[in-house]
């Protein structure tokens, strides 16, 4: 019988039977690390975090992405406003410009109507300064004839007229020289062959005159118009 029998024991089984224990050992204090070393609850920490990170990204994943290229201007992309474009839109340029016509005309229309009642007011204050300055009423109507005339036998230029008084039912005849007054209500301006100018006494129609002109029958008749 050999020295291996007899002993009962056999080297290489002991050696694998070592490792293996100490195989064991290794993995039993790698799963058990936290409770045997300080700080225990490190590594349940890590596979939190690590587990929470793995969620995080999950997440982020599922959210849709963002374009970061400008895409290109089509039917489908008309209206729709690129975050990362900051300039503005064909609709939002067309709307201010509609915007800022509208208001121009507006301002327009203001304008027009405030100078419409500027000039309503005028005509206003206007026709009240007439309607309140007195209305002069018209000169008193003279109402004579002028039939003859003769000169003075002074002054060989100057006339005598005679008038009648229009209406009257008998000759109501008047003679008059220049500067003389009729009524008190006329004044004689001046007498010549043709007419006799008439003023008035009244002072609101100091510079009005009146032309009374001969009759025809008087100018056919020589005898009338020159009486000496």
């Amino acid at each position: 019988m050999s020295a291996t029998g007899e002993s009962g024991t056999d080297p290489r089984r002991l050696r694998l039977l070592v490792g293996l224990l100490v195989v064991l050992a290794l993995v039993a204090l790698w799963t058990n690390r936290g409770l045997l070393l300080p700080g225990g609850g490190a590594g349940t920490a890590i596979g939190d975090d690590v587990a929470g990170l793995d969620a995080r990204l999950k997440m982020l994943s599922s959210l849709p992405e963002l374009p970061i290229d400008r895409p290109a201007v089509e039917s489908a992309f008309l209206g729709k406003r690129n975050l990362f474009d900051f300039t503005s839109s064909p609709e939002a340029l067309a709307a201010e410009a509609a915007r800022r016509r509208q208001q121009e005309q507006l301002a327009q229309q203001r304008q027009q109507q405030l100078a419409q009642a500027a000039e309503r007011r005028r005509e206003e204050l206007s026709r009240r300064q007439a309607d309140a300055t007195p209305r002069k009423p018209p000169p008193p109507e003279f109402r004579y004839r002028y039939l003859a005339y003769f000169r003075k036998m002074s002054n060989d230029g100057e006339f005598i007229a005679v008038l009648q008084k229009q209406g009257s039912r008998g000759p109501e005849q008047v003679i008059v020289g220049v500067g003389e007054t009729i009524e008190d209500r006329f004044v004689v301006r001046d007498i010549n062959e043709d007419e006799i100018v008439i003023g008035y006494t009244d002072p609101r129609y100091e510079d009005q005159t009146k032309a009374v002109r001969i009759v025809e029958s008087a100018t056919s008749s020589p005898s009338r118009r020159r009486r000496r």
